[in-house]
């Protein structure tokens, strides 16, 4: 296939190295990793656009969530995590972002646990990504995964990520270097 390929897709750089190795390749390599194109890092314009869209005071550190609301991502971890910071750090904002079967069990609960002054959903957003730029952090309280794009994504916006100690998490967070991971 390499003999006839005008052009291939590789998710690193090493595999950019070992096709172009190839005796009968030709074509050119593109490195694309994980599927999802480096934006590059976000200008201070592109991130007080995302805080602006997000309707958050640039003052406050903003903790943001992106995924799907479902027993997987562990939406509830989440408003535990916002409950005990809102409890010790009363400035700090969050955003939830996304859509699922839990949506809105998750608003009903914040409403219960009285974060909602603190806390903001957004239901399904098409610019998700564009709008990581504008968060301080990123949460992940998945419960299991793959390979989360949104950690990937996050990581290309410069945005620091806590995630769970999970695999899929695991590979992508460097502890105490790119991000924390913890116990759930």
């Amino acid at each position: 296939a390499a003999r006839s390929t005008a052009a291939t897709i590789v998710n690193t750089a090493a595999g950019r190295v070992a096709m172009q190795a190839r005796p009968h390749h030709n074509g050119s390599v593109t490195v694309i990793p994980n599927g999802i194109p480096d934006p590059g890092d976000p200008t201070p314009e592109q991130r007080a656009a995302a805080r602006a869209e997000l309707g958050f005071d640039p003052h406050h550190l903003l903790v943001g969530w992106v995924g799907r609301f479902a027993e997987q991502k562990d939406p509830d971890l989440m408003l535990e995590g916002i409950r005990r910071v809102h409890d010790v750090i009363p400035d700090v904002r969050f955003a939830l972002i996304g859509d699922g079967p839990l949506f809105h069990a998750t608003e009903a609960r914040i409403n219960e646990l009285e974060i909602g002054a603190v806390t903001r959903c957004y239901g399904f957003r098409r610019d998700a990504a564009e709008l990581l730029c504008g968060l301080d952090v990123l949460v992940n309280t998945s419960r299991y995964e793959g390979m989360p794009f949104t950690i990937l994504e996050a990581m290309f916006r410069r945005v620091p990520v806590v995630g769970t100690r999970i695999a899929g998490n695991e590979q992508l967070i460097a502890h105490l270097a790119s991000g924390v991971t913890y116990a759930q």
